[in-house]
């Protein structure tokens, strides 16, 4: 298959049928990275606030890349990598992200307000 796109003003265009393909919606921020295969197109995780996340998935297990910091280096934002209620999920798949990405700051956190007796 071969499908025309545009470049304009430094911007590469992508046809409709192209970004449905790729599951994609016009309002997606993606990367385009060059491999051996050809072009690769991936969504990029945007950036949301902790207490949107929190707001978002109340009484959920979140872990987050970040991307914001106070001045004391604590979490204020970054990208959502996984959350779910159960937290054996959040673990395992965190556990992946940080074997990808050593030395990048994370966030795991509960959104809702722990039963007295849990141990994180």
């Amino acid at each position: 298959m071969t499908y025309t796109t545009t470049l304009k003003n430094g911007k590469l265009i992508l046809p409709d049928d192209v970004l449905k393909m790729a599951g994609l919606t016009r309002d997606e921020s993606v990367r385009i990275e060059s491999t051996p295969e050809g072009l690769v197109v991936r969504k990029v995780a945007s950036s949301i606030l902790v207490t949107e996340a929190e707001r978002r998935f109340p009484e959920e297990w979140i872990f987050m890349a970040v991307t914001q910091t106070d001045e004391y280096g604590m979490a204020l934002g970054g990208a959502i990598i996984a959350h779910a209620p159960d937290p054996t999920k959040v673990q395992e798949i965190a556990k992946n992200w940080i074997q990808k990405n050593p030395g990048k700051s994370n966030y795991f956190f509960y959104s809702g307000v722990p039963e007295a007796d849990v141990v994180i």
